[in-house]
């Protein structure tokens, strides 16, 4: 599936409604989504490997299988629905995970609003993202 097929899925799923949080070593993913993390990660990790190469979600860095450059923290973007499937997982690059949170959701939220995914205002972050 490419990139703009995933983004149609994920928005038809998502209905409009979504949250995001960043994914840090210190900083796992929630339990109650820890199994689709683990696998929307798998198959991120499986893009790079088939010579794709995603960009961090905050800046221009391309990732690659070379470990030194990999992703350091990931933003996760899913629907708010508790039955959803669908995750999208932009990676965090060693220069951009050095920004908060908030600021990386933010970058995210204005991203997702270029491409028509969000069409209303972000709402108020709390810990551990938006909802």
């Amino acid at each position: 599936m490419g990139e703009k097929e995933s983004w149609i899925r994920f928005h038809k799923e998502c209905e409009g409604l979504f949250r995001m949080f960043v994914v840090r070593p210190d900083q796992p993913a929630p339990p109650e989504c820890k199994a689709r993390y683990d696998a929307a990660l798998e198959w991120w990790v499986k893009r790079i490997f088939a010579e794709e190469r995603p960009l961090c979600i905050a800046c221009e860095h391309e990732f690659t299988t070379d470990r030194q450059t990999g992703p350091r923290a990931m933003l996760v973007i899913e629907p708010s629905r508790d039955d959803a499937g669908t995750m999208v997982l932009p990676g965090i690059c060693q220069r951009c995970a050095k920004r908060t949170d908030t600021e990386l959701i933010e970058v995210a939220f204005k991203d997702l609003k270029e491409m028509g995914i969000a069409d209303r205002n972000l709402g108020p972050l709390g810990p551990g993202g938006t909802e």
